[in-house]
């Protein structure tokens, strides 16, 4: 099982990579001055970057069929993130599931 890594540090890690674009810093002194090391802040600014770059990639959901004692469908991306529609809303989840897709003009880039 692939583990994801945590928002929040990815959040802080996204926000110290913007905040080195915005100095005048060499990334050594940078990471000095912020208390990382700087192979980190490399290997992260690539991450971020790959994130970045694959950002329109269609990405593949998990829909669960609802459960009767629950009564609800959960779909589930890769990412961690969960979308909780009541059993009576298929409208919606197919509204969301199209938004997801990838337009077919995205499919040729």
């Amino acid at each position: 099982m692939v583990r994801l890594p945590d928002p929040a540090v990815r959040q802080r890690w996204s926000r110290l990579i913007q905040l080195h674009e915005q100095s005048d810093l060499a990334v050594s002194e940078f990471c000095d001055l912020h208390g990382v090391s700087t192979a980190s802040f490399y290997r992260w600014r690539q991450r971020l970057q790959g994130d970045a770059d694959q950002s329109d990639a269609f990405l593949a959901v998990q829909i669960e069929q609802p459960r009767p004692q629950i009564g609800g469908t959960t779909v589930r991306f890769p990412c961690g993130t969960q979308i909780e529609l009541a059993s009576c809303d298929a409208n919606s989840l197919m509204i969301i599931v199209d938004r997801l897709a990838p337009q077919p003009s995205e499919l040729q880039q």
